[in-house]
């Protein structure tokens, strides 16, 4: 006998009622997300949002990355759009739930909410390589958990009989429906399904590109804010320098390499140097939010970024800052001391001079310097962005710092 096929017509409608509020608030957390994403998109982050807290649990750095799009389009509003759907099928279940209707709408609902799941592990494996926790993405994770446990309840299906539920049903969805056949047929489902995935679709593409998306009118008044600002000057002597250290466009970052926000710029800034880097020069001073060597941090929040700090020093001595860079922040939730002298000496390095690089006085009066002109900077939180001593308040929108640039280089030219 099929494992969805049971004596018993009637679901349990106090489950279904249960589904049903897990329904209604994930798809709150995923319109709330879809948002959230859109927002960061177009004008990066300038005050955190309300579900961010600190480097670790927020999530802005997780909705500002390009694993929270798929296709192009928000992977929340796919969220919003399967819990909508859900919603309404759950309700048709509960009102038809002593009818073959009402179970053919809730195995319908369980069947998708299968896939959903599976999705759900993929994303937080996603969110486990980030190294933060996005409060409202677990909520929405936890959603779609309880969506299939209340609804294999409801309809009385056990967990190790789930996958041959799925297998069943989808033979179903491509059989022809005989007469006896009971409750209605799995691709009416299927169908509904589609257009409205379809419709979510083309609604959300057309809203980006007519809403959001940035056009010249919001870079020109986003422009005007910034050089509202008063330039201020920024010792980067002894800073690692990359770009053009001739050009008139100097872009200054303090930065800390265990801050998830700060590995966010800095692919930005990567992708920018690829193609502009000859319009500017670009300047990395630490400010690692370590309270063991920073006094201004009274909290501690990143354990191990001052001591990435002195490695950061010594990597540029030996001229292999990049490199060091760009490992320290593509494996940032591995950083301790032994992994930057692995790290080292896989660039390398000697592993003695480097730690005795790392353990010196001197590498550390030069991180306790960047704190200093960190300070002198007014800055206190990471990342900061300055160019040509402005505070780029955009910091998450490559193309909002594209444009300053390009603004630049033209009045350079005047």
């Amino acid at each position: 006998m099929d494992p969805e096929i049971t004596e018993e017509k009637f679901l349990r409608k106090g489950l279904l009622f249960a589904a049903l509020f897990f329904a209604l608030a994930g798809a709150g957390l995923a319109l709330y997300a879809t948002n959230l994403t859109f927002k960061l998109t177009v004008s990066g982050l300038i005050d955190p949002s309300g579900c961010s807290f600190n480097d670790w649990i927020t999530c802005d750095t997780v909705l500002s990355t390009s694993l929270a799009k798929m296709f192009g389009v928000p992977v929340a509003w796919w969220g919003f759009l399967y819990y909508l759907w859900a919603f309404f099928t759950i309700v048709f279940a509960i009102i038809n739930s002593a009818k073959p209707f009402g179970k053919a709408c809730a195995e319908a609902v369980l069947f998708i909410s299968v896939i959903s799941v599976l999705f759900t592990f993929f994303k937080i494996y996603q969110l486990i390589s980030l190294g933060v926790i996005c409060p409202v993405c677990v909520g929405m994770y936890i959603s779609n958990f309880a969506i299939l446990l209340f609804l294999m309840l409801s309809l009385k299906i056990k967990l190790k009989d789930i996958f041959s539920f799925e297998a069943n049903y989808l033979k179903r969805i491509f059989k022809k429906k005989s007469p006896e056949e009971m409750s209605p047929h799995p691709m009416r489902f299927g169908i509904i399904f589609i257009w409205l995935f379809a419709m979510g679709f083309l609604g959300l593409i057309y809203y980006e590109n007519t809403v959001v998306e940035l056009n010249p009118s919001k870079i020109k008044l986003i422009l005007y804010e910034h050089y509202k600002q008063e330039q201020i000057n920024i010792n980067t002597e002894g800073a690692p320098e990359e770009g053009n250290p001739n050009s008139n466009v100097k872009i200054v970052v303090f930065s800390d390499f265990q801050c998830p926000s700060c590995k966010l710029l800095a692919s930005n800034m990567k992708a920018i140097m690829l193609d502009q880097k000859n319009d500017f020069s670009y300047s990395f001073i630490n400010y690692p939010l370590d309270s063991s060597i920073n006094e201004n941090v009274k909290h501690e929040l990143h354990k191990y970024a001052g001591i990435s700090a002195l490695a950061g020093v010594c990597a540029a001595e030996k001229g292999k800052f990049r490199e060091f860079h760009d490992e320290l922040f593509a494996n940032q939730t591995n950083l301790n001391r032994e992994f930057l002298i692995e790290t080292a000496v896989k660039l390398g390095m000697d592993e003695n001079e480097f730690t005795t690089c790392m353990d010196s006085e001197e590498t550390r009066q030069k991180v306790l310097s960047n704190i200093k002109t960190a300070k002198d900077a007014d800055v206190n939180s990471t990342p900061s962005l300055f160019i040509n001593g402005r505070k780029v308040k955009y910091w998450n929108s490559p193309v909002v710092i594209r444009a300053i640039i390009r603004e630049e280089v033209n009045s350079g030219k005047k």
